[in-house]
């Protein structure tokens, strides 16, 4: 959900009274994305998009980003043009974030290219490449060469099975670089949401946002990892059961785990009793307990679907297709509870207590929902509620890493319930018998109140 600075009517209104852009008609915050805040206004006159930039872009590059937008709209590519307002400036400040305002661009990405599609998006970036090879502008990269050895050391404990491929492919690239290659400005972030169509032909590219002075190698080596590679088709099936509500049937809150691991490695099972068998297990508990529940005539006021969705493990793929296949529509769902390894304990916690549980997302989208969590804790069952991960510049992004956030981009308040990494993450050592089953019941207990509340409260938690 790219809506972290949130703003109200009166906000919008009080920033287009600096412009020429006619009178506020409606306006909301755009899902797609994840690292600035982007509104969509309509306005008598037409559509903007106001961004909003968060703490990935640095306040001194922007004036780069509307300068190169600019000269491309006026050597007519077709892209967003900066707005300026009455007083000539196109950059301003809001809630103490840099931010501007450009054109709509009409059209939509698409998830599916075809190879006509490809074709063409290869003739526009040689379009856009001739352009640029004239400027004089330049930003650096700042995820060249210098910054892999970097990502690699941050993220090979988190990804060890793909981190020592992209070990293997750096020595290779450090052995074999090219020492010249044809330079200029690059988009350097051409992945299908930034690029849109209408009626099946192409109406530019959107967030130029990483755009820099690189190789133009670079550019091409991004399209083809992100365009050209034919998806696999993974035959799997998401589980999911409903105990259906008294009062507010038609409102559903979502508890999800999922049911894949990673498999076999060189002849050896990954076992992967907490991930995410330990979601897996409180998930069922807590579905009994609201069968048992049900069955005596004491059930939930709203409806709960306990969704065990599958090919986590592959891309959040089970989640995903849930989330644009609902079996229930999403803008009647009230909030998703995610429960994605909650049965260890995090090595870096040893020295502390280890009564605790992570929590990442409650407040992210629903103040209400963070306060609700907090409340069931503390009458029930006095957990530390650690945050850390919660933090918007977590290095390791875990808010993106589990399945709540296909609920999230879609406006759904959620809440990750996770222990952390440990040394026997994604190996074959993540047995049952390293469980802390005493803490998984704990946990499984916050949880079960936590969405006893949500279900049986007189009104549906509101968005932020």
């Amino acid at each position: 959900m790219a809506v972290f600075t949130k703003l109200q009517t009166a906000e919008i209104k009080n920033i287009l009274n600096n412009y020429n852009l006619g009178k506020l008609i409606k306006f909301h915050g755009i899902k797609e994305g994840i690292e600035n805040t982007n509104y969509l206004i309509k306005t008598s006159k037409n559509k903007f998009i106001l961004t909003i930039f968060e703490k990935r872009v640095q306040k001194k590059d922007v004036p780069y980003f509307v300068k190169l937008m600019n000269i491309m709209y006026a050597k007519g590519f077709k892209c967003p043009k900066p707005v300026k307002d009455i007083n000539n400036r196109y950059i301003f400040k809001v809630k103490n974030k840099t931010a501007i305002i450009v054109t709509f661009l009409d059209g939509k990405s698409k998830k599916k290219l075809n190879t006509s599609e490809c074709y063409n998006i290869g003739k526009q970036i040689g379009k856009f490449h001739n352009i640029s090879s004239k400027l004089t502008i330049k930003r650096k990269n700042a995820l060249d060469y210098k910054m892999w050895n970097q990502i690699y050391r941050k993220t090979k404990n988190i990804y060890p099975k793909y981190c020592l491929k992209l070990k293997h492919y750096l020595k290779i690239y450090e052995k074999y670089k090219p020492k010249k290659l044809a330079k200029g400005v690059i988009h350097a972030d051409l992945f299908p949401d930034n690029i849109f169509f209408k009626n099946q032909k192409f109406s530019g590219f959107i967030d130029f946002y990483f755009s820099c002075y690189e190789n133009y190698l670079y550019e091409l080596a991004v399209c083809i990892n992100a365009l050209c590679f034919d998806r696999k088709i993974i035959n799997t099936e998401n589980v999911a059961a409903i105990i259906p509500g008294s009062d507010k049937p038609k409102e559903y809150i979502v508890i999800t785990s999922h049911l894949d691991h990673i498999g076999t490695h060189d002849g050896e099972i990954n076992n992967g009793a907490d991930d995410d068998g330990s979601g897996t297990v409180a998930m069922l508990e807590i579905a009994e307990a609201f069968k048992g529940a049900y069955d005596k005539g004491e059930g939930p006021k709203r409806s709960i679907l306990f969704l065990h969705v599958s090919a986590e493990e592959k891309g959040l793929l089970g989640s995903k297709y849930y989330v644009e296949n609902p079996l229930y529509p999403l803008d009647d769902t009230v909030a998703n509870l995610n429960i994605d390894m909650i049965g260890r304990t995090d090595p870096k916690r040893l020295d502390r207590d280890p009564n605790y549980i992570y929590l990442i997302g409650s407040d992210r989208l629903s103040q209400e929902l963070h306060d609700i969590s907090e409340a069931a804790n503390n009458k029930f069952t006095n957990l530390i509620l650690d945050y850390t991960f919660n933090d918007l510049n977590d290095p390791n992004r875990f808010y993106y890493r589990s399945d709540h956030y296909n609920f999230a981009k879609n406006n759904i308040p959620i809440i990750f319930y996770f222990n952390g990494t440990h040394e026997d993450y994604h190996k074959p050592g993540d047995t049952v018998d390293k469980i802390n089953y005493p803490l998984l019941e704990k946990r499984s207990k916050l949880i079960f109140y936590t969405l006893w509340e949500l279900a049986n409260r007189e009104e549906r938690i509101n968005l932020d």
